[in-house]
């Protein structure tokens, strides 16, 4: 049986925790939904909101994207979340170097591309969203 839980309930669960995981969602969630993947821009208030959760001891911050570590750098490097790039592909710590979970190569990328390239003139409004990991 499940319950409804309150924002009283989630204040005052957050205040007495000890040790809090806080996952972000990043399109849709902490960014809009856009036509395209480049034009995810965080707003101020969203990058000073995730800051200042993250500066909290108790709190590990982790934002979970699609997007690739680049565009993760450009925004979230000093936001002392830990990111997780491409669908969980690579992940970073605050301060460190990105890590891939993945120890296979990449090659197939450059196999199938030209075949894929060729999709976006035949369907309109689509796009090739390529990654280091996957396209």
């Amino acid at each position: 049986m499940s319950r409804n839980i309150t924002s009283a309930d989630l204040a005052s669960s957050y205040s007495i925790a000890t040790q809090r995981l806080i996952l972000l969602d990043y399109d849709g969630v902490i960014v809009p939904e856009v036509s395209h993947p480049g034009l995810t821009i965080p707003g101020s208030d969203v990058l000073s909101c995730v800051r200042q959760l993250a500066e909290d001891s108790k709190n590990k911050v982790v934002i979970v994207s699609n997007r690739d570590t680049d565009h993760l750098d450009k925004y979230w490097t000093d936001s002392g979340a830990i990111l997780i790039a491409e669908s969980g592909a690579l992940y970073r710590s605050p301060g460190e170097a990105w890590t891939s979970v993945f120890t296979h190569s990449s090659e197939w990328i450059e196999k199938i591309a030209p075949a894929l390239n060729a999709l976006p003139f035949q369907f309109e409004g689509t796009f090739i969203d390529r990654k280091s990991t996957s396209i």
